[in-house]
């Protein structure tokens, strides 16, 4: 049996793999913009993008990408105020 974390998109294409170490929630973020601000910085303690984490947002409304100490963010959506979670993984 494998451990890990699989995740699909709406389409069922796998946009995340991670079958090859046992993966652990780090934390739930929430992000919430307003139209003029619609991009950002999270600071997550001890986040490096080249060791072992994963960020990701269950949204299209807005794009995430690690960064070291944390992740940025950018909205998509300028229609109003939103909150989207954003999940980080340690593995």
């Amino acid at each position: 049996m494998s451990h890990g974390l699989r995740c699909w998109n709406s389409s069922g294409s796998i946009i995340l793999d991670i079958t090859d170490r046992i993966t652990r929630l780090y934390g739930t973020y929430t992000v919430s913009f307003t139209y003029p601000t619609l991009n950002g910085f999270v600071s997550v303690s001890g986040l490096d993008p080249s060791n072992g984490w994963a960020v990701y947002a269950a949204s299209t409304e807005i794009l995430v990408w690690m960064v070291s100490g944390g992740f940025n963010w950018e909205a998509f959506d300028t229609t109003g105020p939103a909150s989207v979670q954003v999940t980080v993984l340690r593995f």
